[in-house]
């Protein structure tokens, strides 16, 4: 059985260095990104402060689920 990014990082938020979006760890974009890629942020302001802008499709009521560690699915 695969892991995913959810399973690994549920009750965060992620990114990837070769790009500036914020996602749940459910997002389909960051599905394939290798995980050392990965970046992982505590909050949304953390992802912020470090330039990142949230995902068009996470942003809002996904992106609160994802940090109170709720399954968006």
């Amino acid at each position: 059985m695969a892991v995913s990014v959810y399973d690994v990082f549920d009750g965060y938020l992620v990114g990837s260095r070769n790009q500036t979006k914020i996602h749940t760890p459910d997002c389909e974009a960051v599905q394939s990104v290798p995980l050392r890629s990965l970046v992982v942020f505590e909050s949304l302001e953390h992802g912020k402060k470090r330039g990142y802008t949230p995902c068009g499709y996470c942003e809002g009521e996904p992106m609160t689920a994802a940090m109170k560690g709720h399954s968006v699915r």
